[in-house]
């Protein structure tokens, strides 16, 4: 905290280990991308960077979007919240920070973490929740 505030910050780098270098990637296009964050969660799989959750801005707003770099590309993209039936945000994970991230063949999985809600104020999870990353370009 800075000055009694979260500072987030929606910076992305990459490390060349040849190189021993760090370089800062944007979205050359847009510019746009997830967004300020902490305790968000990131695995690969298949080209793509996939980052879910993260807390915001708020001490107790966790978010539940799900963004993917491209590296082919250099751009980022939200993904809808849409399941294969077109259903909005019926497969989704509710908001997380402090969660696991891991890929596994095609499908990436987010596992457990903290959220809040009117109820129960900040809480643990234990749930699990896959989406299958084989076609997201």
């Amino acid at each position: 905290k800075v000055g009694g505030k979260r500072n987030l910050l929606s910076d992305f780098y990459s490390f060349d280990p040849v190189k021993l270098r760090w370089t800062q990637l944007t979205d050359g296009a847009t510019g746009e991308g997830p967004g300020k964050r902490s305790g968000h969660a990131m695995s690969m799989v298949n080209g793509g960077i996939f980052l879910f959750g993260g807390g915001g801005e708020g001490d107790q707003s966790f978010l539940d979007s799900l963004w993917v770099y491209d590296t082919a590309t250099r751009r980022w993209h939200m993904l809808g919240q849409e399941d294969e039936g077109g259903n909005v945000g019926s497969k989704r994970p509710c908001g997380r920070a402090a969660h696991c991230m891991f890929a596994s063949g095609s499908s990436i999985y987010v596992a457990t973490g903290l959220t809040a809600d009117g109820t129960k104020g900040i809480h643990s999870l234990g749930d699990v929740a896959s989406f299958d990353a084989a076609t997201w370009r």
